[in-house]
């Protein structure tokens, strides 16, 4: 039975922080009655070791006791509520939540007990398969991979050798991660990061790893779409691919990059294969690393240049106007010695820009542009880049990488309108 509320006289004796703890008591019994009725609807039965007196799933709720302060009482210090709540409660509430902690329905609760059982096994189950002395196991691709793809980025190769799906396999908490979304949803996703250091880079493989690689993506890709369209795209892509692969191999570079940019391509604007397409597409894209290559061997022989270094490759033997600036840059103005540069940052001969140690112009002007720690050649102030080919061969840059407008300033003075060889804010030095 539940004890016995205090009188109208008691309750005016006892203090509020009594009220308080009385009504605490009566709230804990009353929600131990609570969850006794749930239990019983439920024919649940309820073992004696966890049972409170007066609590039978019967019951009655108590109603808490009058909490109007009068104005003799005083505030007192606050007692210890946990104290006041019985231990055999706790016990109580504690087997009570295993079935009451979801939601279930009172039909089918010993099916819906075994569902949720079967569900939360500790192991999964295992199958084994018949592996000879000799044999590679098959690789299983890692689930983490269709996340990368669903998120449009890029899955590279790499991701398909042995050593990438084992890492991912045995260390893959470990993996870089990446928040990456997915079309359609708002939502950020945590992904793999492709570029984590330990993969190796997509653009190093070599031809047999990339071949065994592209095989087993491709059979991946047949589960990314339910038509197969992906699957025979990759499995026609990869046929070409392979058409273009020489004997001795010494065009693999440039086949194995045409291949990353096409499926890149692909991933995020999927379109039709076509032979004749795709042909087209690799002469562009051979085209375009060899204008690449070009240009990077064209500032290799500017910078040359500007370091004394001489350079083989630049000439005046080189016709028209790109000819012409840079022989009056490189011999003009250095009185027709190769082995004599004019520096960039001062206009003075018999040392290299990198290797500048002048405070003014050759004509007292403040300095301009400096080379920074990595070798760029920017400007003073705002540590903007200057483009070296510019300066060095004139306006008709056909030395320019980028062609990139904003980094066309002089390296003297920094106007656009002229490059430092049109001796334009620095006059010609004499020989």
């Amino acid at each position: 039975m539940a004890p016995p509320k205090p009188t109208s006289e008691e309750l005016a004796a006892m203090s509020l922080a009594e009220k308080v703890a009385l009504n605490a008591k009566i709230m804990a019994r009353n929600a131990a009655r609570t969850t006794a009725k749930a239990l019983k609807a439920s024919n649940v039965a309820i073992p004696e070791g966890v049972l409170v007196d007066g609590i039978t799933g019967l019951s009655r709720p108590e109603s808490p006791v009058d909490m109007t302060v009068t104005e003799a009482e005083k505030p007192i210090e606050e007692d210890d509520i946990e104290s006041m709540t019985p231990g055999t409660l706790k016990k109580f509430l504690r087997f009570s939540m295993k079935f009451l902690g979801g939601k279930r329905s009172h039909s089918g609760s010993n099916d819906d007990l075994a569902a949720k059982k079967a569900k939360t096994k500790a192991y999964e189950d295992v199958e084994e398969i018949d592996l000879k002395v000799g044999e590679a196991a098959p690789l299983h691709v890692p689930k983490d991979y269709l996340d990368i793809w669903r998120c449009r980025e890029h899955v590279p190769l790499s991701l398909f050798t042995k050593d990438a799906i084992t890492l991912v396999h045995c260390k893959g908490n470990s993996l870089r991660t990446v928040k990456a979304q997915r079309p359609g949803e708002d939502k950020k996703s945590w992904i793999i990061n492709p570029e984590d250091s330990r993969f190796r880079k997509e653009s190093e493989l070599d031809y047999a790893t990339w071949s065994g690689a592209a095989d087993l993506f491709c059979e991946w890709t047949q589960g990314l779409d339910r038509d197969g369209i992906v699957y025979s795209w990759m499995a026609r892509h990869f046929a070409y691919v392979q058409t273009l692969v020489t004997r001795d191999g010494e065009d693999w570079p440039l086949v194995r990059s045409f291949d990353i940019a096409t499926r890149s391509e692909y991933q995020m604007t999927p379109f039709t294969y076509g032979d004749d397409t795709h042909s087209a597409r690799f002469i562009k894209h051979e085209r375009a690393v060899q204008k690449k290559a070009a240009a990077d061997k064209a500032t290799a022989q500017a910078a040359s240049s500007s370091r004394g270094g001489g350079g083989g490759g630049g000439s005046g033997s080189r016709g028209g106007a790109s000819g012409q600036g840079f022989r009056s840059f490189r011999e003009r103005q250095a009185g027709g010695r190769p082995s004599t540069s004019v520096c960039l940052i001062c206009a003075n001969t018999g040392h290299r820009s990198d290797a500048c140690k002048a405070t003014l112009t050759r004509t007292g002007a403040a300095l301009f542009s400096k080379i920074r720690s990595d070798g760029k050649l920017v400007s003073i102030e705002g540590n903007k880049l200057i483009c070296t080919p510019w300066n060095v061969f004139g306006k008709a840059n056909w030395a320019c990488k980028e062609h990139n407008r904003s980094e066309h300033m002089c390296s003297l003075c920094g106007k656009s309108d002229h490059p430092a060889c049109s001796n334009t804010c620095v006059p010609k030095q004499d020989a």
